[in-house]
């Protein structure tokens, strides 16, 4: 048990660096791009991407949470994995072909698309690399070390890239096939190195049957999830224009690096917590998941906080003047953050690895509903600022269904974790930041922004240290321990 103990450490220590590098390469870009292609162009390519998700969703067809799923059952059993990899690469393969025929059939028919169609042609490729990539296998069978030197290789490439051919407002096609190369170029290396983990034969096509049932629960809650996720993007552009798509993008993209700080370190906890469930031990289930709500306390929520306080600066820092309007709508985002790491940590960590798959899907159908109501309603008088409420308030709807869903590891949760440790950190934290804006009026964005941070988060970790958080003490012991074996040596 000790061992696999370690694992997780070492898990959660690679993603930590993955998700550094996900902070980290799309500032620098974007913060570079946003001033290249200015409002106009970035809300171009943020408006295909958006509309690329729903065919997306189609080629992947839930397969990625069922994949992760059932692949963890069975990691151990090569001839059982091989046959399950190859039986879900085929319904995937089938699923991206009818993807591309239904996108083939949208350009063609609808004029938004259609004068977009090259940035659709070469962003599209994203969807066979998807599809091929079998990222689910990977996370599976938790080879995050893997995951993480290759996401990082192809991000140095894709800085690369960028800055060497990204040169006016005229490269937004350019721009666009830089983007689909950092997301899913390294899903060709998945593909051959597969072959470590599997055995590819040739395998019937009846065998495929009993997945569908399954899978299509789960591409019903990715598919409505997609239709909610990037509908205000879309709806923008058809509404609005590609200026007020950018500005808005520029919002959605701070949400988006923020969001990854929790997610991509709890993400590593899913298939471990599939495997305790399938074996009955409940107790590792659920230390698991008070371990990942405390990750998200940790990293999560003061980054929300110190975003939504210096957001002005943040979008002057990062993308540059003409993204300032998106101030609202930013701070608004920072409190979905929140909301969405409940929504990620009680529907990924708790009702799909507990079989409650068809609750979570139910969660996701009525907010659906509620959000298309809601950015209807208000994107044409309210414009980004609209789309940004109607994403909390749903999202703030999947909390409370969701936990409705999973009250015994609400109830274990909330009886160890201590919220008071957080919440007393953040409030002085957060009121000393707000003091020291107030002196801050004639120094440069950098500046004001370093010496924020420098307060904000020391006084934040200083003051869970005081109050002895478990999390924080266990992480101050491990770097102890390192330093003295180093010490030793």
């Amino acid at each position: 048990m000790m061992e696999k103990q370690k694992s997780i450490k070492f898990n959660m220590m690679m993603n930590v660096i993955l998700t550094a590098s996900n902070f980290v390469f799309p500032l620098v870009t974007y913060s570079y791009v946003a001033r290249i292609l200015l409002p106009e162009g970035t809300g171009r390519v943020a408006f295909v991407q958006s509309s690329l998700a729903y065919f997306s969703y189609i080629a992947a067809l839930g397969i990625s949470g069922y994949g992760i799923r059932e692949c963890a059952k069975v990691r151990d059993n090569r001839g059982k994995l091989s046959l399950l990899v190859q039986q879900l690469l085929t319904i995937n393969l089938i699923s991206t072909f009818v993807a591309y025929i239904a996108l083939a059939v949208a350009v063609t028919i609808v004029s938004k698309f259609r004068d977009n169609a090259i940035l659709f042609i070469v962003m599209s490729l994203s969807m066979l690399l998807q599809a091929i990539g079998l990222e689910w296998l990977y996370t599976a069978l938790e080879k995050f070390a893997y995951i993480t030197v290759r996401s990082i290789i192809f991000k140095i490439i894709a800085v690369i890239l960028t800055f060497a051919f990204v040169r006016d407002q005229n490269d937004v096609v350019v721009y666009g096939a830089i983007t689909i190369f950092t997301t899913s170029a390294s899903n060709v290396l998945n593909f051959f190195n597969a072959r470590k983990y599997i055995d590819f034969k040739r395998i019937r096509l009846n065998g495929l049957v009993v997945h569908l049932k399954p899978i299509m629960v789960f591409f019903m809650s990715s598919m409505i999830i997609s239709i909610y996720g990037q509908f205000d993007t879309v709806m923008l552009g058809f509404m609005k224009n590609d200026s007020e798509v950018g500005i808005y993008n520029a919002a959605v993209k701070m949400k988006g690096i923020v969001l990854s700080v929790s997610t991509a370190v709890t993400s590593v906890l899913i298939p471990r917590m599939s495997v305790y469930f399938s074996r009955g031990e409940k107790n590792l289930f659920n230390d698991l998941l008070l371990k990942s709500v405390r990750v998200t306390c940790l990293f999560l929520i003061p980054l929300s906080a110190f975003v939504a306080i210096n957001a002005t600066d943040v979008l002057l820092l990062v993308c540059g003047e003409k993204y300032v309007s998106a101030t609202p709508t930013l701070v608004i985002l920072m409190l979905c953050c929140v909301a969405l790491s409940l929504t990620n940590l009680l529907g990924n960590q708790v009702l799909i690895p507990t079989g409650k798959e068809k609750r979570y899907s139910m969660s996701v159908f009525i907010g659906m509903w509620i959000n298309l109501t809601l950015n209807t309603l208000w994107i044409p008088s309210l414009a980004s600022v609209g789309a940004a409420i109607a994403t909390l308030t749903t999202e703030t709807f999947n909390v409370v269904w969701m936990g409705l869903g999973c009250k015994d590891e609400v109830k274990y949760v909330c009886k160890h974790l201590g919220i008071q440790r957080y919440l007393i950190s953040l409030g002085i934290s957060s009121v000393l930041c707000f003091a020291l804006r107030h002196y801050m009026g004639n120094l440069s964005v950098f500046l004001r922004l370093v010496l924020c941070t420098l307060l904000m988060f020391g006084v934040y970790y200083s003051a869970l240290i005081i109050q002895r958080d478990p999390l924080i003490i266990s992480m101050k012991d491990m770097i102890k321990n390192l330093m003295k074996k180093r010490y030793n040596k």
